[in-house]
């Protein structure tokens, strides 16, 4: 996928009996521990990028998220939910940012009601987030997080929106590769 041509895709209802074979894999958990104190050098910068966005798109939310083993954690963000900002993110099987990286491509979720009939996502039915998009941030081959935007109305999010964000998922990664070398402008 490069950042012109942004792949959509529909993901199962139920991931298979493997699970998220892709976030476990040591190589990925590596690649995200190397940027986990970078994301924290960089939070002010990264939280003024995701306002910035949320403005731009007339949504709730922005985020940019890194995927760990078991949950997503919230380096910076606009707009969040404060029982998610609280927490420092979320458990992993809550975030749609999962897929984002099992898949290693951007995910459109428009309704989350119809995605999860019956409210099974816990992030619709405790933050009341009804619309989703994330691209991968990725570092080098690894997916290691997800830069994302919520609404709480349904049909909120586009494919131009996940077009423009997979162009600002690299300058988001170029920050914290910078921040992660220690040249960090402060």
């Amino acid at each position: 996928m490069n950042a012109s041509s942004p792949v959509l895709i529909d993901l199962p209802a139920e991931l298979g009996p493997d699970g998220y074979a892709v976030v476990c894999s040591p190589a990925r958990l590596r690649a995200v521990a190397a940027l986990l104190d970078a994301g924290d050098a960089m939070a002010a910068q990264l939280s003024e990028v995701a306002r910035q966005i949320t403005a731009a798109f007339g949504v709730r939310a922005a985020a940019v998220n890194l995927v760990l083993a078991g949950s997503v954690a919230v380096v910076a963000s606009h707009g969040m939910p404060a029982s998610v900002l609280e927490a420092g993110g979320l458990p992993g099987e809550w975030g749609p940012c999962t897929d984002v990286v099992d898949t290693n491509a951007a995910v459109l979720i428009d309704d989350l009601g119809e995605r999860y009939p019956g409210g099974r996502n816990a992030v619709m039915t405790v933050n009341g987030i009804r619309a989703y998009a994330g691209v991968p941030l990725r570092l080098q081959d690894q997916v290691v997080g997800a830069l994302c935007v919520f609404d709480d109305r349904t049909r909120a999010v586009t494919a131009e929106m996940v077009a423009v964000l997979a162009v600002i998922s690299d300058d988001i990664m170029e920050m914290l590769l910078r921040a992660a070398s220690g040249d960090v402008l402060r």
